[in-house]
């Protein structure tokens, strides 16, 4: 089976975790739905499951919206999800390749680095046209499964190869995807997504939303251990975050933490800002 770890991204530093453990922990807004029985229920604003295969459909359903892996998932599986009110946003890695792909061997030579930490991931040449139109082809597939939109990763690739090619790589794919008429959410990406803007005054013609990761939270790789933000780190994402909002961006912040006083913190900041968020109690975005 798949194993993909989820990001915990620095000011310059991408790193993301996906594993097949437990449950994540979800402090969240609440939206109504249905029960049985007629009566309203409780529905959660928003998840992020990239562990989840087709089987956690009854249990995605309980989500206003759900970030999934949408190649392991069918079309059928997204009209369920949709019949009980779920929108459904589909994992994209634009900018590294992973070796559990069907289409790792195709792809592999246009590897130009280790991703660090990550044995199964290789940042990928995002200039190459090859690798551009087979984004715009497996995006295609995916909005042919009924997807409501696409959650695009490792922009931060021209983080790693800060590189006049790789910038207008990212872009050409990020155009490509905007033009099917879905939001695109950025996770992360922030020295991409930072340096777009300031080259066009927005960047609403590459995306419509941004997640970012550990804006509160931190995690120790080497312990696998969560702990509060560094304040440097902490102020930073917070202006990174502010600055998309004002550039018309939806926001959702994705933390890990087990901690109530900082959970009551992130929900605080969260309602004031306007912002969707999702907080894990582990490293896995299972369900």
């Amino acid at each position: 089976m798949k194993c993909k770890s989820g990001k915990n991204r620095g000011k310059r530093n991408a790193c993301f975790f996906l594993g097949i453990l437990s449950l994540v922990t979800v402090v969240l807004c609440l939206s109504a739905s249905c029960n049985a029985d007629g009566r309203k229920a409780q529905k959660y604003e928003y998840g992020v499951f990239l562990n989840a295969d087709r089987t956690a459909v009854p249990k995605l359903k309980n989500y206003e919206i759900v970030v999934i892996d949408a190649q392991y998932f069918s079309k059928k599986d997204i009209r369920k999800l949709h019949a009980d009110g779920t929108k459904v946003y589909s994992y994209l890695n634009i900018g590294s390749v992973e070796n559990f792909r069907p289409y790792y061997k195709t792809y592999e030579h246009l590897a130009i680095g280790d991703y660090e930490n990550w044995e199964e991931e290789k940042w990928v040449n995002v200039a190459d046209k090859d690798w551009q139109e087979f984004m715009d082809t497996l995006a295609g597939k995916l909005k042919k499964k009924g997807v409501d939109g696409f959650f695009i990763d490792n922009c931060d690739v021209y983080d790693y190869a800060y590189k006049k090619d790789i910038f207008d790589g990212l872009t050409v794919i990020l155009k490509k995807i905007r033009a099917m008429g879905k939001p695109v959410v950025v996770n992360g990406g922030d020295i991409y997504v930072t340096a777009y803007q300031s080259r066009y005054g927005s960047a609403a013609d590459i995306m419509t939303g941004v997640n970012q990761e550990s804006v509160w939270s931190r995690i120790d790789f080497t312990t696998k251990t969560f702990h509060t933000q560094k304040k440097t780190e902490r102020e930073y994402f917070c202006q990174y975050l502010q600055a998309c909002k004002a550039d018309g961006m939806d926001v959702y912040l994705l933390e890990y933490t087990s901690d109530h006083k900082l959970i009551r913190r992130i929900k605080k900041y969260c309602r004031k800002k306007k912002y969707d968020y999702y907080i894990a109690d582990s490293l896995e975005l299972g369900i």
